[in-house]
């Protein structure tokens, strides 16, 4: 490799994930909050986001929106509170779906307090949500947009698009994501969306140092100062869109 590329990606020495789901806040995930920390500190990465499904129905009848945002986010402080331990950083985020919509969205930037005001667009829908709710702070980011069945959300209201998306039990289409991604502009991101044995660290980003939190990870996102992770081998960003 030339020693300026070389030196060139050294600088990005963190790696983190940016979509996962931990078991029990996302009933498709397997692994408990502290397996997926522990899986992951031994991938070698320095941090993760646990980006776990949000729908409106797992609001049980008995639960207010405190309730069930607590709940939900009990794999979150779970995580965080494991991950001292591996020296890794747990950073929270979602991933929301609007009822009667098949698309998924992810969102980083924000806390469990915003995730309450979040909660009740989620029986709305897309243009609802963008219209209404205001976060500056927030990065709406389109999941896996090229799936079977999904629908390419209109470029106006997403900051970005997931470019990769690793889960190797669904057809993503990530070269028909990239061009999409060209089309909106804004942001694009790498993740493993990991929910299955055997399917960790196949995706994320690298980064020049680690984010305290959430909101400073959106932050940086938004700069473009990253290189994607594909399988362990970084990508600049600019060469995909």
């Amino acid at each position: 490799m030339n020693k300026a590329v070389k030196d060139f990606i050294g600088e990005y020495k963190y790696k983190i994930e940016t979509h996962a789901h931990s078991s029990p806040a996302s009933p498709c995930g397997v692994f408990e909050p502290e397996e997926v920390i522990r899986l992951y500190a031994e991938c070698g990465y320095n941090g993760i986001v646990l980006t776990n499904h949000l729908y409106s129905y797992m609001q049980s009848d008995k639960e207010s929106v405190r309730q069930t945002v607590k709940r939900h986010a009990d794999d979150y402080e779970r995580a965080a509170s494991e991950s001292g331990k591996y020296g890794i950083k747990a950073y929270y985020g979602l991933e929301i779906r609007f009822d009667g919509h098949p698309n998924d969205y992810l969102i980083y930037g924000i806390d469990i307090a915003d995730t309450e005001n979040i909660f009740p667009y989620l029986k709305e829908s897309l243009i609802k949500f963008r219209s209404e709710y205001q976060n500056p702070s927030m990065l709406l980011i389109q999941a896996h947009p090229c799936r079977p069945g999904i629908e390419l959300a209109p470029p106006n209201l997403i900051d970005g698009v997931e470019v990769l998306n690793f889960q190797p039990n669904s057809n993503n289409g990530n070269c028909y994501a990239a061009k999409f991604a060209r089309k909106v502009g804004g942001v694009i991101t790498s993740g493993s969306d990991f929910h299955f044995p055997d399917t960790q660290g196949l995706g994320g980003i690298y980064t020049k140092y680690l984010p305290k939190d959430s909101k400073e990870l959106a932050s940086l996102l938004r700069n473009g100062d990253y290189l994607l992770d594909i399988g362990g081998l970084p990508l600049i960003p600019e060469f995909m869109i």
